[in-house]
């Protein structure tokens, strides 16, 4: 599936709506794009259907710079969070291991929506 990125002007707000399945090779432009705005910007996740760890740590990063993320799903969601404690904790945990194996196993095909516990 192809990603596809709109943006859309929102008062002094830009928005930059996603759609599709989000791979480690997305972020680089997305990332061109965020910073060449002086305005604020935020990522409408709302059709996002897929993310690698890669974009994880990506947004991630976007949203502690300042930029916003709507409608991000839940286990999106759960993996940015994981990944904050991760680097707040500033080691490889149990929490990197298990994002580890669930992007694994998205990458061979399961429903990301509910990512495998170990």
């Amino acid at each position: 599936m192809i990603v596809n990125i709109e943006k859309e002007s929102v008062g002094r707000k830009i928005i930059f709506c996603l759609s599709g399945r989000l791979r480690s090779e997305h972020p680089d432009g997305l990332k061109l794009q965020i910073e060449g705005n002086t305005s604020a910007v935020a990522l409408d996740l709302d059709g996002v259907t897929w993310v690698d760890v890669e974009v994880i740590r990506f947004l991630t990063g976007c949203e502690q710079s300042g930029v916003e993320l709507l409608h991000c799903l839940p286990y999106i969601r759960e993996w940015i969070l994981r990944d904050k404690n991760e680097k707040y904790r500033g080691s490889d945990t149990i929490h990197g291991k298990r994002e580890k194996a669930n992007h694994d196993y998205c990458l061979q095909g399961c429903s990301a929506a509910e990512p495998r516990a170990n």
